[in-house]
């Protein structure tokens, strides 16, 4: 089994906004960080799994990389692997809906982030 973990970053640092997170096949499949903090998944068997951001209105997502280079969206854990996920935000408005967003669904969530 391997390990994931998701932090959450701020620029600037030590906002308070809580980010919500969606990753339908970890555990807990819904969660909420806000800066500085770590949700770390153990035991995790080895295979693909995805997590994303639905990003707060006033925010807009800067970055989200992971540790072993997969996309947050396809992250491959490998038995005994610690892979960490990153996801760093900054202050600004959101894009504007597009054909893709998921309806009710935040326009800002980005299930694969073109910013890596």
């Amino acid at each position: 089994a391997g390990t994931l973990r998701v932090v959450k970053q701020t620029i600037p640092a030590g906002s308070s906004v809580l980010f919500s997170f969606l990753a339908p096949l970890l555990p807990t499949s819904t969660f909420t960080l806000q800066h500085g903090q770590v949700r770390e998944f153990l035991d995790v068997a080895p295979g693909t799994y995805g997590v994303s951001e639905v990003v707060p209105s006033g925010w807009a997502l800067s970055s989200a990389t992971t540790s072993n280079g997969s996309p947050v969206s396809a992250i491959t854990v490998a038995d005994g692997e610690v892979v960490t996920a990153t996801f760093v935000n900054i202050p600004g408005a959101c894009p504007a809906p597009s054909p893709s967003v998921v309806p009710g669904q935040n326009a800002c969530a980005s299930p694969s982030p073109s910013v890596n």
